[in-house]
């Protein structure tokens, strides 16, 4: 006796699971902050090791501006005739509107100066911060061993044998204690970058 067969279809069904799909967003969405952070990591490794390189080096960028460097930066005036001397040494007669440069005087030179001390002089007070010379009227090199800077109080600051910025500036740092302590003075002698000699009003 055959025994019947009989036939059984199976359906398969796949079953989406809505758990899955929360896990494949949530492994998305940590993937995405994961690879976030190592970007950040990355970025200030870097930025550290720049720094440490930079510092290390001391890497000093000069301070450099061509338009400064070009522009009038003093007036010389020679037999009734105003020049204008500019930063890289260029001297230009001023033919007109002179009122619209105002600039500090220098004094005591010729614009086809020939004294190697006073040409030297030149080279030293085209080298002068300008900050320092934001007070200044006139500085007179006629006497190269005596260079006196007038201020536009009428001050007389007295340099000796040079000009630089670190005289300059510890006659400003002078100036603005007596200011503070309400001292009055004519005039201030700065023999070297060291001293400072105050003659006080009155005596």
């Amino acid at each position: 006796m055959k025994r019947g067969h009989h036939g059984y279809f199976v359906k398969r069904t796949r079953h989406y699971s809505t758990t899955n799909i929360v896990n494949n967003i949530t492994f998305f969405i940590k993937s995405i902050i994961f690879s976030g952070l190592i970007f950040l990591i990355f970025t200030f490794s870097i930025n550290l090791i720049i720094k440490y390189f930079v510092n290390t080096i001391d890497i000093k960028i000069p301070k450099i501006s061509l338009f400064e460097f070009n522009t009038p930066k003093f007036i010389i005036i020679e037999n009734k005739n105003f020049y204008a001397l500019y930063g890289n040494g260029e001297i230009k007669l001023i033919e007109s509107n002179i009122d619209n440069y105002n600039l500090p005087i220098i004094s005591g030179v010729s614009t086809k100066e020939e004294n190697e001390q006073k040409s030297g002089l030149i080279k030293q007070i085209l080298k002068i911060n300008k900050k320092f010379l934001v007070d200044v009227s006139e500085i007179n090199i006629k006497n190269p061993d005596k260079i006196i800077i007038f201020t536009n109080e009428g001050k007389k600051i007295f340099l000796g044998k040079q000009i630089t910025n670190e005289k300059l500036e510890n006659y400003s740092l002078v100036k603005d204690r007596l200011k503070n302590i309400n001292i009055k003075y004519k005039y201030v002698d700065l023999p070297d970058e060291e001293r400072v000699i105050i003659k006080k009003e009155g005596k």
